[in-house]
């Protein structure tokens, strides 16, 4: 691990990119399309250590994971190496959807910022513009969720917890943190606690499981920033160039709704993967469009 308190290494002009990511091994595919095209992402003087939040994740399937970068380094950290892991999780939190409220005991104090992205994403520009973004005093900069842009589309209790029902709501696929304020604020802990006491309420409308996102937009209430769509562009909206696509929720890559355009992307990594034979579409390629 590095101890490194800016994003600039000094000793070679090496710009140095913390990002997490977190799986299980039943998304290894994903897990390999990210790092695969996270590492092509890269510019020449970018640096990532992408460290990988993880359950029961075998040292032979890291090394076929390891063998998708290029660049990049991966570290591995697992879930039982979290203070937070043991003392805040609910049993039916411990699952990859709540991983990511350990990023606060993942890095050392010296680490001011990073980025989190989901394992089922693909990237496609290099993400060195998200790290400096303007957070404007915010815990995360995030961007909005697509099919619950209002606070009050997701958090059917938002009026007893007191919460403006039209402040906008953002997908946690993607997040730019940072972890001063992440760790001050006790983010990860109250997060497990409002999923945890609020958990008849995580299927927003009957229809999408929210998991840690209905805390994150409950304690980050008002705390957070908007990004540009771009870095967290849902499989399902109109076709575009983004520079990360995020498969959420029923926009797999195998799906009906996922655009053809992206289907055709993640087989395109896939190939490049040990996980080449699994079974997916290979879609339209073409001009970006409606599909």
């Amino acid at each position: 691990m590095r101890d490194m308190s800016l994003t600039d290494d000094r000793d070679h002009g090496a710009v140095f990119l913390p990002i997490l990511t977190s799986c299980d091994a039943n998304y290894l595919p994903y897990l390999a399309v990210v790092v695969a095209s996270l590492d092509a992402s890269l510019n020449d003087d970018t640096e990532v250590e992408l460290t990988v939040i993880h359950a029961e994740i075998d040292r032979e399937s890291q090394r076929l994971v390891e063998s998708c970068a290029q660049r990049l380094t991966l570290r591995w950290f697992s879930v039982d190496e979290s203070a937070t892991w043991h003392e805040a999780v609910a049993p039916f939190q411990r699952k990859p959807h709540y991983f990511r409220c350990l990023l606060g005991d993942v890095y050392p104090e010296s680490i001011r910022r990073c980025i989190y992205v989901d394992a089922d994403s693909l990237v496609r520009r290099d993400p060195r513009a998200l790290l400096s973004a303007d957070l404007r005093g915010s815990v995360v900069g995030a961007a909005l969720d697509y099919f619950l842009p209002r606070l009050g589309d997701a958090v059917a209790p938002w009026e007893r917890l007191g919460l403006n029902p039209e402040a906008e709501y953002f997908n946690s696929g993607v997040l730019l943190v940072d972890l001063e304020a992440w760790r001050r604020e006790d983010v990860g802990s109250r997060v497990l606690a409002v999923c945890s006491v609020e958990r008849d309420y995580l299927l927003a409308q009957g229809r999408w499981p929210q998991h840690d996102q209905f805390g994150l937009n409950v304690v980050l209430h008002e705390q957070w920033t908007r990004i540009d769509q771009t870095w967290n562009y849902l499989s399902e909206m109109e076709a575009a160039d983004p520079a990360i696509v995020h498969y959420c929720g029923g926009g797999k890559p195998d799906s009906a709704t996922c655009r053809p355009v992206f289907s055709g992307w993640y087989a395109d990594v896939l190939h490049r993967t040990p996980w080449g034979d699994v079974d997916r579409p290979r879609a339209d390629h073409g001009a970006s469009g409606t599909a």
